[in-house]
This record gives structure tokens, sequence and C-alpha cells, in this order.
């Protein structure tokens, strides 16, 4: 556990942001399906690092039957595409979690192309028992409601089989930013694939590994702006980010404005700065960017904000279930939250004065983190298993220090 204890004055820090694990996750299995050995430089984070292992294990090893993928989800979908397309009989599995996450869009997707994937224990559900060869590629249906993933994993695959991939999407596209930044990290580096409303051509190529396609994550800096916007004066300086990025979490600079925070380029860096003009009342949709509803909630909650947010539907199989963790966790601060249904969530204004704050994280890293941040507002808060935040953002603990944090270990 770690006891957090805000600074009493201004907010002015100056932090080096991670590198972005959606950017470095794909590029690594680029990397492998490519046939480089160039190094790339990964995000200090369990989840690339652990990609990175399991790649550079398939690429020395070709014996290895199990492939434990722990908490990732990104590198258990990733990497049974992967699998299902080279030759072997091997076994992916995860943490416990990981095995209530469902997993049936891509198993039934690649299973169409010809692929043998089986289910070892319950149907739709991790771990999996893959018999792996050459696909030949053609066409696809896959449900994209559930994950962005699934079709990011099929793209990159696709273009290693012999006639390419045209993958038809039914249902709400989810994440759809993501599947963007599979199309532009793929075209940059030899691939032709074109993303239209529902369909997805991916033509057979050679891939040309370019190891300088790298940069901070957007998803990283969603706590410091909930810092910035719950703070009395801040003033952040983010550095590494990329003003035209592909990442979908770069919508935060737009919601943040109503939640009173200015995002101003300095050259190559971002300021926050607040600017304490507040919305009466806030809504937000994130269909395209669900990693960014912690974020924001804790902060219209610190903010005493009425809001309504929609779009939450895939929350319920990330990390932990993100409504319930998130709402069990600000109504144990007082706060009064209504998670009305599977994809919305109303916070109220106000809090009761009779609370706890000792909160739980779920084995979920944005819990940890954005909790941290709300403690600009809610005061000393208690977290416990903090260690959680390097899933994708190590450093985290000491970037609150240098910011004023009192973080201590108890």
């Amino acid at each position: 556990m770690i006891r957090i204890t805000p600074p009493k004055g201004p907010l002015k820090v100056t932090v080096d942001l991670p590198l972005s694990k959606s950017i470095a996750n794909r590029q690594l299995c680029i990397r492998f399906l490519s046939g480089s050995l160039d190094e790339y430089g990964l995000p200090d984070c369990d989840d690339s690092l652990l990609m990175r292992d399991l790649l550079d294990l398939l690429r020395s090893d070709k014996t290895t039957e199990v492939f434990n993928c722990g908490d990732a989800g990104t590198v258990f979908r990733f990497l049974t595409a992967i699998l299902a397309n080279m030759k072997g009989d091997r076994l992916i599995s995860g943490s416990e979690r990981m095995h209530q996450r469902p997993c049936a869009p891509l198993v039934n997707a690649l299973n169409q192309l010809g692929a043998d994937v089986n289910y070892q224990f319950q149907t739709g559900f991790p771990p999996l028992y893959i018999k792996g060869k050459p696909l030949h590629g053609g066409e696809v249906l896959i449900d994209a409601s559930v994950s962005s993933q699934f079709i990011s994993a099929l793209m990159m695959t696709g273009a290693t089989m012999t006639y390419g991939l045209k993958i038809m999407l039914k249902g709400k596209i989810v994440s759809r930013p993501y599947i963007e930044l599979t199309v532009w990290l793929m075209q940059m580096q030899g691939i032709d694939v074109e993303f239209f409303e529902r369909e997805i051509r991916v033509r057979p190529g050679q891939y040309k590994f370019n190891a300088g396609l790298y940069e901070a994550d957007w998803s990283a800096a969603s706590y410091w702006y909930a810092m910035a916007a719950l703070a009395v004066d801040a003033e952040i300086r983010l550095e590494g980010l990329n003003k035209k990025s592909f990442q979908g979490d770069q919508k935060l600079a737009f919601l943040f404005e109503g939640l009173g925070v200015e995002s101003r380029w300095d050259g190559e860096n971002l300021l926050l700065l607040r600017h304490g003009n507040v919305s009466d009342e806030f809504r937000a949709d994130f269909t395209d960017c669900p990693d960014l509803f912690p974020a924001i909630a804790v902060t219209c909650a610190g903010l005493g904000v009425k809001s309504r947010f929609t779009g939450l539907s895939t929350l319920a199989v990330k990390e932990s279930d993100r409504l319930k963790s998130v709402g069990t966790e600000l109504a144990r601060l007082g706060y009064q939250i209504m998670h009305t249904d599977a994809d919305s969530f109303e916070i109220l204004p106000g809090r009761i004065e009779t609370h706890d704050n000792r909160i739980k994280t779920y084995a979920d890293h944005r819990i940890a983190m954005a909790f941290a941040a709300l403690s600009v507002a809610a005061g000393e808060l208690f977290v416990h298993n903090p260690s959680v935040v390097s899933k994708s953002y190590p450093g985290f603990w000491h970037d609150l220090q240098q910011a004023g944090f009192d973080t201590e270990q108890c």
C-alpha cells in the first residue's frame, strides 16, 4: 500500500512520459513478421517487455509449446493470430483474469480462414490450443464490438498470407482510432492496406521494419490532465507526445478543455495550464477512447460536475471491470455515482462526509493512476497494490514525487 499526499501549492512539473505501448506492441509484431533483428526502443512496461520476450522465444525456439501472456490482453490477441499462421502446435494462456476475457470473435475469424484454434476449457475464452499452419487468407467476417485488437491482429498477420485479407466488420466498431493506428504503422512499413467504413483490405506484402516509429503515450497523459484540472493552479509540461499522433487518446485535449485545462504546444512539448472555466454539465462518448474513462470520471467527480458518459460497453472486459471498479471506488470516497447500465455512467455533484480513503486497484493500472490523480481534490489517499502501474507506466510514482506529491510505502 502507498499513502499519497498531494502538494499544497501550485502543481508545476515537467514530465517525460513513457512511450506508447500501443505502438510498441504493434511494432514488435511487425518486426517479428518482417524477420528483422533490428533493435527497437521499448517502453519500460510489463506488456511490451512480455511481448518482446515471447516473440523472441518464438523466433529462437520453435519447440516451445506454452505461451503465458499473463494479464496482457494485447499480447494474447496479437500472438494468437501469429501462432495460428505458423507451423506448430502450441497452447496460449494467461492469468485468471485473462481467462475471463472473451476472445471468440478472433477465434471465429481465424477458423473461418482455415486455422485450427480450439478452446482448452470454456468456449469463448482463453486458454487456446492452436495447431498452427500457414494461412492463405481471403475474406473474413468479424464482430467489431468487443475489441479493436482482434482486428489489428488479423490485419498485421494478413499481410503475410498468400492472398492477403479482406476483413468485413459487423456490429458497432469500438476503438476505431486504434485500427487506424495499425493501418498507419503497416503503411509506413511497406504494406498496402486500406480502411473503408466497414471493410479493411490488406494486400500481401513484405514488411520493411522501421525502428524509428515510436512516440510517448497519450493514455499516460490523461492522469496529468486530471491533476491539472483538479489543482488550484497548474503548469505541467509533457514531453515526447506527437502533435499529429494516430493514437485515439489524443482526444484528451478536446475533452479536458471543458474541464478547465488548456493544451498549448510549446515546440515539441505540450503545456497544460488550468484556465478554470469548467462546464456545468459534462457529456462524453468513449466508444473511440475507452482508456480515458477512469481519468475523466475521477476528474468530473473531483470537480463536482454533473456528468454522463456513454460508449463504455468494452470496459467490463478490461484488466478489471472498469465501470464497476471506478464506481465502487468513487462511492468509497463519498462521491455520488450512478452506474446505469453496461454502456453508461453518471456522476452527480456533491460528496458525503463519511467516506473511506483506502483505494482498491483490482490489479488494474489505470485505476491506481486515476485515483492517485484524484488525491489533488480528495486529499490523502491510501492505494493498495501500487506496483500495478508497471503494466504501462512504471515511473508514475517517481513522477508524482517530482511534482511535489508525498508517496510513502506503508
